[in-house]
C-alpha cells in the first residue's frame, strides 16, 4: 500500500506510457490531481464502504453457498475486519496517498515584486 505514485516514471522498458505521461509536465500534473481527487473522494470510507456495501448485497447470498469460499463471517471480515480487509487496505493506501509529497496540492505562485497580505503594513493598504 506504500508504493509511490511515481513508481514508475522512470520505467521506460516495462511501462512506457506512465513513463511518458508523466514526462508531459501538464500531464503529470493532471495525473497527480486524478490521483489526489480519488485518494481524497473515492477512497473515503464513508464512500467507498456504501459502494462495497451495494456490491457485498448483491454477491452474499452467491459466496455464502460456494462451497470453495468459506463462511459468511470470513467473507464480511475480508470486507471489514481485519489488517487485510478491503476497509484496512484502503484506509491505509488513502493516508499514504495524502501525505504524498507529489499529492500535496500545488502552492499558489506569488506574483513578483507583490508581499503576502499577512506581510504588507498598514501604511501599504488603501483606505476604505
Amino acid at each position: 500500500m506504500t508504493q509511490s505514485p511515481l513508481a514508475f516514471e522512470n520505467e521506460i522498458d516495462t511501462r512506457p506510457l506512465i513513463t511518458r505521461i508523466l514526462a508531459v509536465e501538464a500531464w503529470r500534473a493532471e495525473y497527480l490531481e486524478v490521483l489526489r481527487e480519488l485518494a481524497t473522494v473515492e477512497l473515503d470510507w464513508a464512500i467507498l464502504g456504501a459502494r462495497i456495501d451495494r456490491y457485498r448485497d448483491l454477491i452474499e447470498r452467491e459466496v455464502v453457498r460456494d462451497p470453495f469460499l468459506g463462511k459468511r463471517e470470513e467473507f464480511l471480515k475480508s470486507l471489514y475486519g481485519s489488517d487485510a480487509s478491503l476497509k484496512s487496505i484502503a484506509a491505509e493506501r488513502r493516508k499514504f496517498l495524502l501525505n504524498h509529497d507529489a499529492l500535496k496540492p500545488p502552492k499558489p505562485e506569488r506574483q513578483s515584486g507583490s508581499k503576502p497580505a499577512a506581510e504588507k503594513k498598514p501604511a501599504d493598504r488603501p483606505d476604505a
